[in-house]
Order: C-alpha cells, then sequence, then structure tokens
C-alpha cells in the first residue's frame, strides 16, 4: 500500500518536490509518452501527426530554429521528414553500457549537426560557433528510442542544475555527466517518493529531470502550493 500524501503537508517538504516530479511523469505517461514511445518503438516509427503533436507539446515550434519545423512555414512538412529520418538512423541502435556517455553524446551531436547541415543548406540558420543547433530537441526526440536509459535535455533542467551545483554553468557538453552523478546521489530520496504511488513510474531518469526542472523555474513555490492544495481537496 502507497504512503498517504497527506503527510507530505506538514513535516516532509523536502519529499514534496520530488513526489510532484513522479505525478507529473505519470500524467504525461497517460498523456502522449506512452503512445509516442510505444510507436517509436514499432514497426512504423513515428507517425507525422505524432511527430508534429510531440514537437507542438514541447514547445520547440518557436523562434527562429523551432520555425524550420512549424506547420506554417514553407516546404516545412519536408523538414520534419527530414528530421525524423537523421534520428532514426542516429537513435535507433543500442546504446553502449562501457561507454555510455560518450555513446549517447557522439549520437546526440551526430543528429544535431546533420540535421544543422541541412537546415544552412536550405538557406535557413543553422548552427554557430560550433555549438549544437537543437539540442534540446534532438535530445528528447532521443529519449522516446531509449527511454529507460535517457533523460531529456532543456534550458530549465539546466537551471536547476546549475541550483544544485552552485551555479556551475551547464551545457551539452557537461549536462550527461552532472545529470548522471546528481540522479546517483539522490536515489535514496527518490525512492522514498515513489512509495507515495501504487503505480510505479518506470522511467526514474524522467524523475530527476522534472525534478530539476522544478528547480530551475521561476514559478516553483506556486507549483508547489497548487499541488498541495490539489493533496489537501483530494485527502490523499
Amino acid at each position: 500500500m502507497c504512503m498517504n500524501r497527506t503527510n507530505l503537508l506538514n513535516n516532509n517538504q523536502e519529499l514534496l518536490p520530488w513526489v510532484w516530479a513522479i505525478q507529473l511523469q505519470l500524467n504525461l505517461l497517460d498523456q502522449n509518452d506512452a503512445l509516442w514511445i510505444e510507436e517509436v518503438g514499432g514497426e512504423n516509427g513515428w507517425s507525422d501527426e505524432s511527430f508534429y503533436n510531440f514537437l507542438s507539446s514541447y514547445s520547440l515550434l518557436r523562434g527562429k530554429r523551432g520555425a524550420v519545423l512549424s506547420k506554417s512555414e514553407n516546404g516545412i512538412e519536408k523538414s520534419r521528414n527530414i528530421l525524423s529520418d537523421i534520428c532514426n538512423k542516429h537513435f535507433s541502435d543500442d546504446l553502449s553500457n562501457e561507454k555510455f556517455i560518450v555513446d549517447v553524446k557522439e549520437k546526440w551531436r551526430a543528429a544535431d549537426d546533420e540535421f544543422a547541415a541541412w537546415v544552412s543548406n536550405k538557406g535557413g540558420p543553422g548552427a554557430a560557433n560550433n555549438q549544437m543547433f537543437m539540442p534540446s530537441a534532438l535530445m528528447k526526440i532521443f529519449w522516446y528510442f531509449h527511454p529507460a536509459r535517457l533523460t531529456m535535455y532543456d534550458s530549465l533542467a539546466c537551471a536547476g542544475l546549475r541550483v544544485v551545483d552552485n551555479g556551475e554553468v551547464v551545457n551539452p557538453d557537461n549536462f550527461l555527466e552532472r545529470f548522471c552523478q546528481f540522479h546517483d546521489k539522490t536515489c535514496v530520496i527518490r525512492n522514498r517518493a515513489l512509495e507515495y504511488f501504487d503505480f510505479q513510474y518506470p522511467y526514474v531518469y524522467r524523475i530527476t529531470d522534472k525534478y530539476l526542472w522544478l528547480m530551475g523555474n521561476q514559478n516553483k513555490d506556486r507549483i508547489l502550493m497548487s499541488y498541495q492544495a490539489s493533496i489537501r481537496l483530494q485527502g490523499q
């Protein structure tokens, strides 16, 4: 039997953000993630509609680089197909066990470089100064190919890592190492938070990701206040 969440209202403030992170990830699994994981791992891969919905749901169609994939732009359907093909090419194979982080970073960078080159050849913005072109989008896509072994990458998770690492700069080059270190270091409290659920969220790296996302969010206090209010209203 799972723990009663009303215990979080008084003496378990350290656990509260972890429980919130699990709850949010369970919601995301129900809403879209489970279907998208099945599609990516299936015979026919991600459908065009699902791929567009993914990009939209994760706000990856904004700005100059997002416009490359936006539905409103000319020739965009082809750019999404190109990106999908590139990701299938680089992300489908099994990940290394012995050199896991090196393997992930190489595949992540290779896919990003290839898509950036294609966009640049078509007159788009491309990458600059050896920086990655769309690191957040590519790592988010990568996760659906290997959900049990990967996390996602975005600005708020990086901000959260800066918070827990005393302000040290986070970028694609050092993100995975530092994320994994923090994930391993927080194993005990994450497992305690999982005791508040009957259904166990299967992708534990995304729990840590969502916790860091919250830590990097300027609205963290309001988000947690709202979650506490929900617990009070549900009485559980």
